[in-house]
């Protein structure tokens, strides 16, 4: 008697990973389609996080994991979580750890591993950008990824000696999320216009 088999059914996007994993092509559309895959329904900080762990979980060696990097911030403003120290540090966690660290001074002279430095500095590049200062955790991690003397560290030592001193320059600081109202929008701008802190808005309409 024949006997039948069946295994039980994939999420989209395990089956995505799967397919990823059985296809030799390493481009970003892979990487992309991926992220297509988990925001058909909806784009939130739970399903961007489902994509870092399918994508750690498939591969013990993490292969792909510089192209899968430069995807996922690429994508982050889709999914809102382009302000998220935990985010960033989840994608630093998808980095092999302790394979990076330079052995001796030749390997550190001769800039160890440069794709994955650079891509360590992109992702600290675009904390920067977003205003998002690093935290314990992201020192430990890029530590045991890129040692103390890589270019990331570097990156992150910069980060914090400077971050600090200008935190608090701009006295009057712009929202990150400007008001969709034109005329709020309007009242916003006029108010930073004015040269007289005590000057009295109306308006009419």
């Amino acid at each position: 008697a024949a006997r039948s088999t069946s295994r039980p059914s994939q999420t989209g996007i395990e089956k995505t990973a799967e397919d990823e994993t059985l296809n030799k092509d390493k481009s970003l559309v892979t990487h992309d389609d991926l992220f297509e895959r988990a925001a058909k329904d909806s784009k939130t900080k739970a399903d961007f996080n489902r994509v870092v762990d399918v994508f750690s979980k498939k591969d013990i060696r993490r292969r792909g994991h510089v192209e899968f990097i430069y995807a996922a911030l690429k994508k982050m403003p889709e999914f809102g979580v382009e302000r998220d120290i935990t985010v960033y540090n989840k994608l630093l966690d998808v980095f092999p750890k302790e394979v990076f660290v330079p052995r001796n001074f030749i390997q550190r002279m001769f800039n160890h591993y440069p794709r994955q430095q650079e891509c360590g500095v992109q992702l600290l590049e675009q904390m920067e950008n977003y205003g998002i200062m690093p935290n314990v955790e992201t020192k430990v991690l890029l530590a045991q990824i890129f040692g103390e003397k890589s270019h990331p560290m570097r990156k992150y030592q910069r980060i914090m000696y400077w971050f600090p001193k200008f935190k608090h320059a701009n006295p009057f600081p712009v929202p990150h999320v400007l008001p969709s109202d034109p005329v709020e929008l309007a009242r916003f701008s006029l108010t930073r216009i004015a040269d007289n802190l005590d000057a009295k808005l109306t308006i009419y309409q």
